[in-house]
């Protein structure tokens, strides 16, 4: 698709996200529906390391980065912030997990979308942070526990619907051990790095993340899905042990006791975090039921003209669309209004019988009265 061609305007989501809205349709509401957090690795994913060794990497030289120079260090750096703005426009979440530099990597996304921008901070830009020797504060076996952090902090409880890019092959492994869907990146090994210092290398989309790879991505879903349907008792959506590359598609067996193990602890445990959530907020959505419920009609009961205003009672709005799979239930034994309704209907009716009853004695006696004078008279 044709960069030059899309049509854009700006737009700001509840989080004060700031990104283009790309009008056009940028890929398919097949790559959408299917994963809703993406995650990118950074070093020879989404730049080209070599600029390590030509340029300065201080957070205020790369904010000064020229397009031209942009379009050496990050190949595709436009079609990465044009899918970025497509996806978070739609719901998608995005994040990046790397064992770069935290600073350095923060610095490019601000010269990509704004210095002002919120789309990628510190709850999904996971990177190594270096003390004042340069050298890393914690060391990690691999990008599991940077994903899972985005996935608690977003909500997201299913591995399947992540979809990781990293050019370095156990780090996909490892993350499709624990059920995540990975992309592999063509990228370059350490020796390319080595022998190029000088010179920057031939910047392709094969190479590094761009639209080749996001079509192949979707092709390959599709052949993947077409072949899991044609055999007996594997689910169309059972891609977790396979991963994508510009080159073609790849399995990995997890007949692997150890890899077995550690897809389910992973699952395991922010399924778990799910369920207690669940679990905590329905009893607090019993508690306020019962004692609301309660309240309502010992309201209408004493007072029932005043109990109509009285009766009306805020609830709480969730962010977690999840969180609202008793809120229907809940509105229909808190119906605080129809109680109140029957109530005063009763007592109108009431008053209104008194009011009949007394006009008509009243009537009676004045009719009584007349006919005793007449008599009188005569």
């Amino acid at each position: 698709m044709n960069m030059n061609t899309m049509n854009t305007n700006t737009n700001t989501n509840t989080n004060g996200e700031y990104f283009y809205v790309e009008k056009n349709e940028f890929i398919s509401t097949y790559l959408v529906d299917k994963f809703k957090l993406w995650v990118w690795d950074f070093d020879d994913t989404l730049i080209d390391t070599t600029t390590y060794y030509k340029k300065s990497m201080e957070p205020e030289d790369i904010i000064k980065r020229t397009d031209l120079e942009l379009d050496i260090e990050v190949p595709n750096w436009r079609y990465f912030k044009s899918i970025v703005n497509y996806l978070i426009s739609r719901g998608i979440r995005v994040g990046i997990a790397s064992f770069g530099t935290y600073k350095i990597i923060k610095a490019y996304m601000d010269r990509l979308f704004g210095l002002n921008q919120r789309i990628f901070t510190d709850v999904n830009l996971k990177a190594l942070c270096r003390d004042v020797d340069g050298k890393p504060v914690k060391f990690y076996p691999n990008k599991n526990e940077f994903i899972e952090k985005m996935m608690q902090f977003y909500r997201i409880y299913e591995p399947i619907k992540i979809i990781l890019f990293d050019d370095n092959m156990t780090n996909i492994s490892d993350a499709m051990g624990s059920g995540i869907v990975g992309v592999k990146i063509i990228g370059k090994d350490d020796n390319q790095i080595t022998n190029r210092r000088n010179e920057y290398s031939t910047n392709t989309e094969k190479t590094y993340f761009g639209e080749y790879i996001v079509n192949k991505l979707e092709t390959t879903l599709k052949r993947l899905e077409e072949e899991a349907k044609s055999k007996e008792g594997c689910p169309a959506n059972n891609l977790k042990n396979e991963t994508f590359s510009a080159i073609g598609s790849r399995k990995i067996g997890t007949l692997n006791k150890a890899k077995r193990l550690e897809r389910e602890r992973f699952f395991t445990s922010i399924k778990d975090d799910y369920d207690k959530e669940l679990e905590l907020e329905q009893e607090e959505l019993n508690t306020n039921t019962n004692e609301t419920f309660t309240d309502a009609i010992h309201n209408a009961i004493k007072n029932p003209i005043k109990s109509k205003t009285k009766s009306k009672t805020k609830t709480k709005k969730y962010k977690n669309p999840k969180k609202q799979i008793h809120k229907k239930e809940y509105f229909n034994l808190n119906n605080q209004n129809n109680l109140t309704k029957s109530i005063i209907n009763k007592e109108s009716l009431l008053i209104i019988f008194i009011i009949i009853v007394c006009l008509t004695a009243l009537i009676l006696m004045r009719k009584g009265k007349k006919r005793k004078g007449n008599g009188t008279i005569k």
